[in-house]
């Protein structure tokens, strides 16, 4: 009574929200859309809009959960609906649920052309050039664009101004309601769910379900028997016929977890339909005919904090599932218990699993039996790992066994083998022993292979996924490489792992691969020919440490479309263009590759997909070249141990880039003008570095879920003052305007002294703040500042604060680099535990709300410390501690906003001064 395959947790039912509406809420929040989604939940569809998502959580991850946790997804196409980023990142994420769940998608073009939404003209055209403007991403809006292009491809329901709205949501719901009821039957009528039918009606007659008695039933019995599959299959035959419905699963976890009140909420608020506790709750519950599924409850708290009679209406239903018997002392109506599988069925579900095609073989079918015998019933000890086998070579004492158990299963898809054999049977051990695998098998796991080949014989065309790390192999086939069925002529192949096969010396194929998305030979150090190409457009491609010399080659005649390549310390390779397709390369990592770095210049013109690149170590790099500029999507740069001197002027034409890292880069002088973009720049240890020009950020950000300042200039000791003190304007108008919900910054350099807006400082381990001191009104915001010395390449630093003597949270920063030359500050901010020390601050004077004069005290405790593993040690020799709304720290903002201002104004004087000319 249990699939042979279990489900994704994200497309397990029963889910909780039947329906999820994405929808621009100033077009149609107070008018259609309220009015569906009313008429939705009146016919007792869970439906799920964002109104739903209380204040305080973290809203994106919320909506990507209630988008996973619905079965299908209504998508109102308004005016404006293009205009919202939510909007869009939503349509994305209902798509992909679409293609990897089977989620249904229904479009609805209110009052738009559905052409206008495939095509993005009119309003979507213009919405799409205001994103442009603000700088978002060509990848994101592409991505944006093509989902749009496919939602509207979707047959729907266009409303427009002649129609009648309430008789098109009528339309709407009805077919909401058949489409929901033709997915819902087929989950609990499968043909592997063995036994169901007659236990569902078992349950159904003790429910009583035509009655408009309140009824209240247990299915109890011991794990693994399927209690909560026949739960599940009747919530999901009868819900739609009640005005409530809820399946709780979990009960006693959660109840544990996130107490019973908690729960008691989450059951109410779904049975009404939304998250509004009234005063008459319990009269609008006693209206309604409810089902509700209390699923593995194991105390009888639980039930009686949970259902009561009196509080549904007639006809409700009531059903539990538990392995306790002590439960069963709550006075349920009936109860039924589960037995496991009787002989027949449990040897119907065996064989299902096992054999699939039957069992001709009697001495296969006796074996069987005496597994369904041993199982006793239970369903889940009858669906074990038929199709896999995990074999341990140190407890092998002949080879013969391998050969058997190879033999014995010709339907073993998954084999992983693991530990290693005595040496006299290593010697015996060779390719033939392989040839019994089955032809059904798609993964190979085999940590440490003996072998030096595998055989011709074994055909292996069903191979999805091949480990086989730290192998001995030299070569992959006995006899020609190149004939099929070779492995690198399959074209299901997906995943081909070799990572330290040091003896392979030769990786090739006049195959184009269609399926190969992952070839991994990091570490095959005497690898010296490679020639693989594969048409899959996001191919991943690891050469780390080959010896491979010159021109890397196609021996296909075709080009891979390579999506990350991996060449790091690949010192002999000269030039890709013959083995990658240039154009869609977005991840290029070629570190110590100083002969392909030189020639790497001239291709920037057809690699304007590349949003990745690393040459660090590459020390025969002296320049970069202006035509860098063409590297539109460039994002991270990273030139670390190069000789550099400068970076060329064009640079700051890179509008995409937000990751800089020059680490080591001796010889480096300055840095020109920068693109505002640029969030991340690491510049340790250029010793000889005096000047930078980082530019302000000129406007409020938003910002995503996620943002970051990150600025390092550790050993920089020639970086003039000016330079440093316009790094820490650019940090401290971030922290000032940056809204993401999770916003680090942080800031080191060479210095003595902690900033001069710092409001408190100190040269002990401990700073107690009276909170009625903080200059009002403050967000709960710290900005931390420390003086530091010693010789450790890895400091941790942290802040503890305690409010009123209780911890209320750490605030840390890591230090990553060579060994100090001279006393540095250190400068960070986090933006969620503030906003976490705020909320604890407000719950404290809540709590003395009685008494006015209550001030809560705040503690400060510093500690820094290495973690390196020798003896090194860090000293602290001063800290500072600013609230943001320091009196001296909001004087140092203006300045620097004021200076902002002056350089827009200079600049509109310089554009005009030029349309004069």
């Amino acid at each position: 009574m249990a699939s042979s395959s279990s489900p994704a947790p994200s497309s397990q039912y029963p889910k909780p929200h039947d329906i999820f509406v994405s929808f621009r809420g100033e077009d149609t929040r107070g008018c259609f859309t309220s009015h569906l989604c009313d008429a939705l939940r009146r016919s007792k569809i869970e439906t799920f809009v964002d109104d739903g998502i209380e204040k305080g959580d973290e809203v994106w991850p919320s909506l990507e959960k209630a988008i996973e946790d619905s079965t299908l997804c209504l998508v109102i196409f308004s005016e404006n609906y293009a205009s919202s980023t939510w909007c869009l990142k939503e349509l994305t994420k209902i798509l992909e649920c679409s293609k990897n769940q089977g989620h249904l998608v229904v479009p609805v073009f209110y009052k738009v052309d559905p052409s206008h939404v495939r095509k993005q003209s009119e309003s979507y055209q213009k919405a799409f050039e205001e994103l442009e403007g603000k700088g978002i991403s060509k990848r994101l809006l592409h991505q944006w664009r093509k989902a749009l292009a496919e939602a509207a491809g979707i047959s729907g329901f266009p409303i427009t101004n002649r129609v009648n709205e309430a008789d098109k949501i009528k339309e709407i719901v009805e077919s909401v309601k058949e489409r929901l009821h033709k997915r819902y039957p087929s989950e609990y009528n499968r043909e592997d769910l063995i036994g169901i039918e007659e236990r569902m009606k078992h349950v159904e007659s003790l429910l009583d379900k035509g009655s408009k008695d309140i009824r209240i039933i247990c299915i109890w019995g011991m794990g693994g028997l399927g209690k909560t599959t026949l739960a599940e299959a009747l919530y999901k035959k009868w819900h739609f016929e009640y005005e409530g419905s809820v399946f709780v699963e979990k009960v006693g976890e959660k109840s544990k977890k996130d107490g019973i009140d908690a729960l008691r909420k989450e059951l109410i608020w779904s049975l009404l339909g939304d998250k509004a506790i009234y005063s008459h709750t319990m009269t609008r519950l006693s209206r309604k005919k409810v089902f509700i599924v209390l699923d593995d409850v194991d105390d009888i708290e639980q039930l009686e904090n949970l259902v009561g009679r009196c509080e549904f209406g007639s006809g409700s239903k009531v059903l539990i599932t538990t392995r306790d018997k002590q439960v069963l002392r709550k006075k349920v109506d009936d109860i039924y218990v589960l037995h496991g599988l009787d002989p027949d069925e449990a040897f119907q579900l065996f064989s299902l699993n096992a054999f699939k095609k039957g069992y001709s073989d009697p001495k296969i079918r006796g074996l069987a039996e005496q597994v369904t015998e041993y199982a006793g019933g239970n369903p889940l000890a009858l669906k074990g790992s038929i199709e896999g086998m995990i074999m341990d070579l140190s407890e092998v004492e002949e080879t013969g066994v391998i050969i058997k158990a190879f033999r014995s299963m010709p339907n073993l898809k998954f084999l992983r083998v693991y530990g290693n054999l005595n040496v006299q049977l290593r010697n015996k051990l060779n390719a033939s022993g392989m040839m019994f695998l089955s032809k059904n098998l798609m993964l190979l796991d085999w940590v440490g292979c003996p072998l030096k080949t595998l055989p011709t014989t074994f055909k292996g065309e069903n191979l999805i996924e091949i480990n086989m790390p730290f192998s001995k192999l030299t070569k992959l086939w006995d006899g020609e490489q190149n004939v099929h069925p070779s492995i690198l002529s399959l074209h299901s192949l997906s995943c081909l792992e070799l990572t330290g096969c040091t003896t392979l010396a030769s990786l090739t194929s006049n195959t184009h691969l269609k399926s190969l998305c992952m070839l991994n030979l990091t570490g095959c150090s005497g690898l010296s020919e490679f020639s693989v190409t594969s048409e899959k457009h996001l191919f991943v491609l690891v050469l780390r440490d080959a010896t491979i010399n010159g021109e890397l080659c196609s021996s296909s005649g075709h080009v891979s479309k390579i999506d990350v390549l991996d060449l790091g310390r690949c010192e002999g390779v000269t030039s890709l263009h013959k083995l990658v397709d240039m154009r869609t390369l977005r991840r290029l990592h070629a570190d110590y590759c100083n002969k392909l770095a030189s020639n790497l210049c001239s291709k920037f013109d057809e690699m304007r997909a590349l949003q990745f690149l690393r040459l660090t170590n590459c020390s025969e790099l002296y320049e970069v070249p202006d035509n860098i500029s063409l590297l539109a999507s460039l994002s991270l740069l990273d030139l670390s141990g190069s000789n550099i001197e400068t970076l060329p002027l064009s640079i700051k034409h890179l509008s995409s880039l937000e990751s800089l890292t020059l680490n080591g880069c001796k010889r480096l002088l300055s840095l020109p003008q920068l693109p505002p973009s640029i969030s991340l720049l690491y510049v340790n240890d250029c010793l000889s570095l005096e000047t930078l020009h980082l530019p302000l950020m000129s406007e409020d950000r938003e910002g995503d879920q996620f943002s970051h300042e990150r600025f390092s200039f550790r050993n920089c000791m020639k970086l003039d003052g000016q330079s440093i003190k316009a790094v820490e304007a650019r940090v401290l108008l971030a922290i000032n305007n940056n809204k993401a919900i999770y916003f680090w910054a942080n800031m080191e350099y060479p210095g003595r002294r902690v900033a001069e807006w710092v409001m408190y400082r100190t040269t002990q381990s401990f700073l107690t703040v009276d909170l009625s001191s903080i200059p009002q009104p403050w967000d709960g915001a710290f900005i931390f500042c420390a003086v530091i010395s010693g010789s450790s390449r890895w400091t941790n630093i942290t802040a503890e604060l305690f409010i009123d003597g209780q911890h209320a949270s750490t605030f840390e920063h890591c230090s990553v680099g060579e060994s100090l030359l001279s006393d540095h500050v250190v400068l960070w901010y986090a933006q969620r535990q503030c906003r976490e020390v705020q909320r604890k601050i407000e719950e404290k004077k809540i709590e003395a709300q009685s008494n006015t004069s209550y001030h809560p005290l705040l503690q400060f405790e510093f500690a820094a410390f290495s973690l390196d593993d020798d003896e090194t040690t860090v000293e602290i020799k001063e800290w500072g501690v600013c609230p943001t709304s320091a009196v001296e720290y909001q004087n140092y903002i203006k300045q620097i906003q004021l200076a902002l201002l002056h350089c827009k104004s200079a600049s509109r004087k310089r554009k005009y001064h030029s349309l004069l000319r």
